[in-house]
């Protein structure tokens, strides 16, 4: 008896060595044919392994693979949809025997993702079974998510997932845009990887800037809803964004609400590099805040009641969105009151971008032309907006201009401005109305001015003109309306209408920028009284003092000798 049992742990030892050893001995390199003609009969993609293979058990089942790739579709500029230098699978053995799989650490190291729209609206990302085509959603649901959102299989957990330098490439042929995120670095980690709670950390780049992402999502709760917790940052802390709250509907149609708080000590900062590079005006770098409840799904969204703040000005607003067809924003703003001189003020622009001193020196002349030789102007064609934004006040040299109102609405590649007014110093009523093209890859407006000013003299003081030369009182309540076309390489006025006192004046006129002003025009004028305007100078001059008679010489006493 005893030698059957020193027999059975002598094959328990050769069985458990042969189980720790066969890994290191067997050439999986060989068995690549293999792998490849299962993944080509499951995805229809060519699977390349041209590194080496290698696994073991002890002390974790752990199996690695050298560059790595999976082709593209046919006709996509890259020929493969994914690239990794490196990928690593390791797997808990103890937790392994009890039926729990856990995950202790998944690592692709370089990996590439080519993403292309062709020409034709394929994409390459979309798999398709050979001879059995894409399953139709509601089954792929079904196929990832158990009835009543609950796990069928064995637990699975995961302690890490590492994307190490990885890299993303968008392409799409028909609009011919191309976008890369790179330095991709995240670590991910879930307790189940069907139930959570998950945990995501890391950092990219995208056009330049750093984003990071803290996010920590919560345990599905009944198969339905979501806590979520997300932290993202742009340039590192020149922006931060976060959202906190629910994801709802995980069984049905699944939406986010909760709150979105949104900070930066810099937006012009931010809006320049994602602009690459293009500043925004130094008045626009301010801090700025914007706070309210989210709702999002994949077909609407909303901001509720949203607080905003840039610059010390505060506000209130809403924005909504529809996707179904043709996506539909509508955003309504009001702000009771900007403060442009603090916004002028030095300290607001160190952290300005800084003109060049050749910038600085550009002439009105260069500054036209070098917006008529930039980059193709473009409006988005499959996008309505509706924008409505309202300004108490803004104050602004000693005096305020109110009332601003802009409306102004984004359709089928088109912009029309319905209304852009304001009131000035001087009780003067402006407005601006009309539509904004993309014509020849060039911006193209074709609208009216409007104007009426009741104290042009007050308005003429607020903006520093010089008007000792005029009588006091002069001119006096004036009008203007001019109805113009205009691109960057030319602006014509079709209709001047200009009105002050007794006098009319009305015409037509053709602007061409250049390094000298083109200008031909058409003037017709009824009537000027131009002794009504003009101060009379020689009454204002001080008067002469009487000319001094020469001196007469001094007679002296003759002195006489005798």
């Amino acid at each position: 008896m005893k030698k059957v049992v020193w027999a059975l742990v002598g094959l328990v030892v050769v069985l458990v060595g042969a189980v720790l050893v066969a890994p290191s001995v067997i050439d999986w390199n060989s068995y690549k044919p293999e792998i490849a003609a299962k993944v080509r009969e499951l995805t229809g993609r060519d699977l390349v392994i041209a590194g080496d293979i290698n696994a073991q058990i002890f002390p974790a089942p752990t199996l690695t693979a050298e560059n790595v790739s999976i082709s593209s579709i046919e006709g996509a500029q890259s020929p493969d949809l994914a690239t990794l230098r490196s990928v690593e699978v390791r797997i808990a053995l103890a937790p392994l025997l009890g039926g729990h799989v856990r995950i202790e650490n998944v690592r692709l190291i370089e990996p590439q993702i080519n993403l292309e729209v062709l020409a034709d609206g394929r994409n390459s990302w979309t798999i398709l079974q050979p001879d059995a085509g894409a399953l139709p959603s509601d089954e792929a649901t079904a196929s990832v998510t158990p009835s009543g959102g609950k796990s069928e299989g064995p637990a699975i957990s995961l302690d890490d997932f590492d994307i190490v330098d990885g890299q993303l490439t968008y392409e799409d042929a028909g609009t011919s845009s191309r976008q890369t995120v790179s330095g991709i670095n995240l670590n991910i980690a879930a307790a189940s990887l069907t139930e959570g709670p998950f945990r995501a950390q890391g950092s990219l780049l995208y056009n330049g800037i750093r984003l990071g992402i803290d996010a920590d999502i919560g345990a599905i709760v009944e198969g339905r809803t979501l806590p979520v917790d997300v932290g993202l940052t742009i340039g590192g802390d020149s922006a931060k964004i976060q959202l906190s709250g629910t994801v709802l509907g995980l069984d049905d149609t699944p939406r986010f609400r909760g709150d979105l708080n949104v900070l930066s000590e810099n937006i012009g900062r931010v809006a320049t590099a994602f602009a690459k590079g293009t500043p925004l005006p130094t008045p626009l770098h301010q801090p700025f805040s914007i706070k309210g409840v989210l709702d999002a799904s994949q077909t609407s969204l909303s901001l509720e009641n949203f607080d905003i703040s840039i610059g010390g000005a505060t506000g209130k607003g809403t924005i909504s969105g529809n996707f179904k067809g043709t996506p539909t924003l509508k955003a309504n703003v009001n702000i009771d009151q900007i403060d442009i001189n603090s916004w002028m003020a030095p300290a607001n622009t160190a952290s300005a971008p800084k003109k060049s001193t050749a910038s600085s020196a550009e002439t009105p002349s260069e500054v036209v032309k070098e917006i008529a030789e930039a980059a193709a102007f473009s409006l988005p064609q499959g996008l309505n907006v509706t924008a409505s934004i309202r300004v108490g006040e803004i104050a602004l040299s000693g005096d305020a201009v109110r009332n601003v109102v802009l409306n102004a609405e984004l359709a089928n590649g088109e912009m029309t401005l319905s209304q852009f007014s304001l009131q000035t110093p001087g009780a003067g009523e402006l407005a601006l109305f009309g539509f904004l093209v993309a014509k020849d890859g060039k911006p193209s407006f074709d609208g009216q001015f409007e104007a009426k000013i009741k104290q042009p003299r007050t308005l003429m003081a607020w903006l520093k003109s010089d008007t000792s030369a005029l009588k006091v009182g002069k001119p006096g309540a004036t009008s203007l309306a001019v109805g113009f076309s205009g691109t960057p390489q030319q602006i014509s006025i079709r209709k001047l209408n200009l009105s002050f006192d007794e006098t009319n004046i009305t015409g037509a006129a053709t602007l061409v920028p250049g390094d000298v002003l083109g200008i031909g025009a058409t003037i017709n004028m009824d009537r000027l009284n131009l002794d009504a305007y003009l101060a009379d100078v020689s009454s204002k001059a001080p008067a002469k003092a009487p000319a001094k008679k020469p001196a007469q010489p001094t007679e002296q006493p003759t002195e006489q000798t005798g």
